[in-house]
Formats: structure tokens, sequence, C-alpha cells
């Protein structure tokens, strides 16, 4: 696994496309993970290309659960596409997003490095 996140820090698949009757158990299902894990968690968009409102629900529900729980939330492999559109929605100033999963270990290390 990668140096920022490790085994035990999960990746959050977000799926496509979200049916609005699959929102509630998707919700659930992101409930879980975070309250059993804690700590830093990433949203995987990987083929998502538009958002959609489910889409956007879902986003902003992992968000607020992670915040409650004290927890770190990033998104990676998002599409340019769907970077500009969580871009004009301001999600990018409560949630940091990144192109590739390489993008946020980068970040990591840079990060990293220059504390030293």
């Amino acid at each position: 696994m990668d140096a920022c996140f490790g085994e035990s820090r999960p990746i959050i698949e977000i799926p496509a496309r979200i049916a609005p009757d699959q929102l509630e158990a998707l919700k659930e299902q992101c409930d879980r993970v975070i309250s059993e894990m804690g700590g830093e968690y990433a949203l995987n968009m990987e083929g998502v290309e538009d958002i959609y409102s489910a889409t956007l629900a879902l986003i902003m529900h992992v968000y607020k659960v992670a915040m409650r729980m004290r927890s770190t939330l990033v998104i990676i492999h998002a599409s340019e596409r769907a970077r500009n559109a969580l871009r004009a929605l301001k999600i990018d100033e409560k949630i940091r997003i990144y192109p590739s999963l390489l993008d946020y270990e980068l970040a990591c290390f840079g990060a990293a490095t220059m504390s030293v």
C-alpha cells in the first residue's frame, strides 16, 4: 500500500453512477467504515465523469461523518471533468482533490520532507 495511507487507511470506492435508491445503503456502508477505523480516508472517484446529485450527496455525507469523527478526507482519481465540477461547487475548499493516488502520495511526501 502507499506511504500515506498504509494498510489501515481505507479507500472508499465511489460508483461511476449512483441511483437515488442506492444512496442510503451507500451512506450506511461509508458510515460503518469510518466509525470502525477512524483516521484518514480517500474517496476513489475512478470512473466518475459526471457529478450527479446522488454522487454529491454521498461525498458531502462522507465529509460530514469524517469531520464528526475528526478524520481526514481526500478525493483521488478524480477526472478533469469531475475536478472541474467539484471546483465549481467549491467542494475543493473543504476536501483536497487529486487526479491520482500518485499525486496524493507526492503531496504527502512533499509535506513530510518540508516539515523535517
